[in-house]
Parts: C-alpha cells; sequence; structure tokens
C-alpha cells in the first residue's frame, strides 16, 4: 500500500509539473523573389494591359526608383513574415546572349540554397516580349528546385503577399524543406 501511494504520489507530482516545450530552432523560409531589375522602355503598352484592371496607372507610371522602392518594401515585409529572402534582378536585354545569362543566373542562384518559394515577378510574365524569359525560368524552377512552390505577384506592391499566399496554400507543406 505504502509503495502504491509513493507511485500515485510521484505520478501526480509528474502531472502537476510544467514541462518547457522542446526548444526547436525556428528556420525561416528562404524565398526568392526574382524580376526585371529594370524598368525596360519597351514594357509601356504591350505589357499594360496583361496586368489587372486596378494595377494599370500604377504600372503604366512605374519608374525605376519606385520599382525598387516598392521592392524593398516587400523584401521587409517577407522578413516581417518570417521569411529569408534573396533577391535576384534579371537583365531586361532580349537577346538571346541575356537569355543564356539570366538562366544560368537562376539555376547559380537555386543551387545557392534550398527554397521553399520562388516568385516570378510580374514585370516577366505580363510583358508578350518576355515570354522565353518566363519560359525558360519556370523549366528552371521546375527542375532545379521541385519542392519550392512558385509565386506569382500582380504588380511590385503584393509580392509579399503572393509569396505568402504559395508558402501556405492548403496543398502546400508551407515550406518545409
Amino acid at each position: 500500500v505504502v509503495l502504491m501511494a509513493a507511485a500515485l504520489a510521484l505520478a501526480a507530482l509528474a502531472a502537476a509539473t510544467p514541462r518547457s516545450a522542446p526548444r526547436m530552432s525556428a528556420q525561416p523560409r528562404r524565398v526568392l523573389i526574382t524580376g526585371l531589375g529594370e524598368v525596360p522602355t519597351s514594357f509601356g503598352e504591350d505589357a499594360v494591359p496583361a496586368f489587372p484592371a486596378d494595377k494599370r496607372a500604377y504600372v503604366a507610371s512605374l519608374g525605376q526608383e519606385e520599382l525598387m522602392r516598392a521592392i524593398d518594401e516587400q523584401v521587409v515585409a517577407l522578413e516581417a513574415a518570417g521569411c529569408a529572402v534573396d533577391n535576384v534582378f534579371l537583365d531586361a536585354d532580349l537577346s538571346e546572349e541575356a537569355l543564356a545569362a539570366n538562366t544560368r543566373l537562376i539555376e547559380r542562384q537555386l543551387a545557392s540554397a534550398d527554397y521553399a518559394a520562388v516568385m516570378l515577378g510580374a514585370g516577366v510574365r505580363c510583358a508578350p516580349a518576355y515570354f522565353r524569359l518566363l519560359e525558360a525560368l519556370v523549366n528552371v524552377v521546375h527542375e532545379r528546385a521541385p519542392r519550392a512552390r512558385i509565386a506569382f505577384n500582380t504588380y511590385p506592391l503584393d509580392t509579399a503577399e503572393a509569396v505568402l499566399r504559395a508558402l501556405d496554400a492548403p496543398w502546400s507543406d508551407g515550406g518545409e524543406q
């Protein structure tokens, strides 16, 4: 009886003693943002209609300084949401040499880290002149980072929203690699 009472007392003490949860290192989800590093002079009229109607005026008036400021704001928002962000700017030149160089640049970047998401900027997707670059990027991401979620923004100011949407999609593993 004494042994049973002692065992019950120990069990009750163990149940009443608060336990701290095991400490897990909270690794940030690494994301890659990629898009044109400059606003091309040819970007205007052929690309603007491809953007959502409520974004067209903004895109049509977008200058280089405003583009860089918008991207910086989105990086800050992603970092605040717990993401580690790499940003790679692509050459806006439409030559074969630039296409090959952009593809190699993204291949090297994807080899440097395990990305939970890759965001392909609207500038590459919306201007018909950049269709071949978009095609190359999708194929490189598919080949080199098959577990990465692919995100698409609608314009520079919703980049963070697009990345987080891709990471948190119901079909996603949340960027756990």
